[in-house]
């Protein structure tokens, strides 16, 4: 059983050379995305809050009142949790959010990811590029549609 799988928008520019740097769908990535068993909810925060203690600033997570209260509402299907993000030693850290899932990703449509989660070894710890490919397609029907009713309203 696998704890943890990334899925999101670095597992997908780690995959597709449009999405590098000067390619067209290029842009920041802001956060990281993982999936996990529901079951594992606690186990995953109980591994990553002490994190910074044991292993140093680098690898410190945290989650904010905010966080707390939003994980809360979600009733363990997502774990919003903050990290520091340290590119460059000479620059001051940027802070960063991990949106951990549980078991689907429940967005424009439902995708079951439990399947995904139970071979991620096979899929190299992610959720396999068909459920990324699923998961990114969401987004550009968001788009078409958005484009759909600016066109209607006869705005240049």
């Amino acid at each position: 059983m696998s704890l943890i799988s990334e899925t999101g928008d670095e597992l997908w520019q780690s995959r597709f050379s449009s999405n590098t740097v000067g390619g067209p769908l290029n842009r920041s990535v802001n956060d990281v995305d993982f999936v996990m068993e529901s079951k594992r909810s606690g186990d995953v925060k109980k591994l990553l809050l002490p994190l910074g203690d044991a292993l140093g600033t680098q690898y410190t997570h945290f989650m904010t009142n905010f966080d707390r209260r939003w994980t809360a509402l979600r009733g363990g299907k997502r774990i919003l949790v903050r990290a520091l993000d340290v590119d460059d030693p000479e620059e001051a850290p940027r802070i960063t959010s991990m949106d951990i899932i549980a078991d689907k990703l429940e967005l424009c449509h439902t995708i079951d990811l439990r399947d995904a989660v139970s071979k991620a070894r096979e899929n190299l710890y992610t959720i396999g590029l068909e459920n990324l490919l699923l998961s990114k397609c969401q987004f550009i029907g968001s788009a078409q549609e958005a484009e759909f009713v600016w066109a209607s309203c006869n705005i240049p």
